[in-house]
C-alpha cells in the first residue's frame, strides 16, 4: 500500500468518525425523539391551587343555569354567579405571569387571577402603586383551594 493511499483511508476514517460524533451528538441534545416528554428541558413548575383564566370552573353551588355543564366558555370573574364582591387594599407588587398579578396586603403578598378586559386598569399601575381594589373567590374544581379574580382596580394617592 502506498503511502498516499494510507493517508486518504486514514483522512475517509477521520471523516467518518467526526460525522458519527456530529450525529450522535445531535440526537443526543435533540427533544423530538419519541421517547422523550414534550415539556422536558422546561421549566414548568406548578404552583399548587392555581388554574389558567380559561380552564376555571365556576362554582354553581350546585344550581343548574340551563347548560349543563355543556357551555365551552368558562365563568369569568365578573360572572358573580352568588359570589360575594370582597375589597381591600394594598401595594401593587406587579405582574406575577401573564393572568396574575401581586399585592402585598395588612395579610402578606398574595396572588390575584385576572382576565384580559383588566389591562387596560392595570397597565398605567406601576410596582408600588397603592391600590384599592375588588375581588371575587372561586372554589377550584376537585379541592377546597379558592382562586381570587379582581374584578376592579384603582390606584389610590
Amino acid at each position: 500500500m502506498t503511502h498516499t493511499k494510507r493517508k486518504t483511508k486514514r483522512k475517509a476514517a477521520t471523516l467518518l468518525a467526526l460525522a458519527i460524533a456530529l450525529a450522535m451528538t445531535t440526537a443526543a441534545c435533540s427533544n423530538s425523539s419519541s421517547n422523550t416528554p414534550a415539556n422536558q428541558g422546561t421549566n414548568n413548575t406548578e404552583i399548587p391551587g392555581t388554574q389558567e383564566p380559561d380552564t376555571a370552573v365556576p362554582d354553581n353551588d350546585g344550581a343548574d343555569n340551563g347548560t349543563s355543564g355543556t357551555d365551552n366558555n368558562p365563568a369569568k370573574p365578573d360572572d358573580q354567579q352568588g359570589r360575594p364582591v370582597l375589597s381591600n387594599e394594598g401595594t401593587y407588587n406587579g405582574l406575577a405571569d401573564s393572568h396574575t398579578i401581586e399585592i402585598e396586603t395588612a395579610d402578606g403578598a398574595e396572588s390575584y387571577q385576572f382576565d384580559d378586559d383588566m389591562m387596560e386598569k392595570l397597565n398605567p399601575l406601576e410596582e408600588g402603586d397603592k391600590v384599592k381594589f375588588e375581588y371575587t373567590e372561586k372554589l377550584i374544581e376537585g379541592t377546597d383551594s379558592k382562586q381570587k379574580w379582581v374584578t376592579n382596580i384603582e390606584k389610590v394617592e
